[in-house]
């Protein structure tokens, strides 16, 4: 979302209004929007982006996202993004569940578990 220091994914549902310095992504059909928003909530996906887009941020640590470059980052197996039961859309369900009840402490335990298996999947 506009300038920060990682990625932050949520799903909006529709009729909710965004902020201006956010970034929406509409994925293609067929994508499941719980594994993307694993995917885009791993630390490696904002460590990825920090390598191939940080000379964009307004300091080392604090980078400009947008969506174009967000299109261009590797993507896993397309398994793991379109099968509604993949393990990266449970872990997305339940992070995007944990956000909206506002358990930070969870969400924060979940995030590991998050990125290992994004890290397993990317290989």
């Amino acid at each position: 979302a506009g300038l920060s220091n990682r990625i932050e994914a949520a799903i909006l549902p529709k009729g909710i209004l965004s902020g201006v310095a956010t970034v929406l992504l509409q994925p293609k059909e067929g994508i499941c929007l719980y594994a993307l928003l694993a995917l885009l909530n791993s630390t490696v996906y904002s460590e990825l982006y920090r390598g191939l887009f940080g000379m964009s941020g307004m300091t080392a640590h604090i980078l400009n996202y947008s969506s174009k470059p967000m299109g261009y980052l590797p993507l896993p197996p397309v398994e793991a993004l379109c099968i509604q039961s993949s393990g990266l859309s449970m872990l997305g369900r339940q992070m995007q569940h944990l956000v909206e009840d506002a358990k930070v402490d969870e969400a924060r335990e979940l995030q590991n578990e998050i990125d290992g298996f994004v890290m397993d999947l990317m290989g």
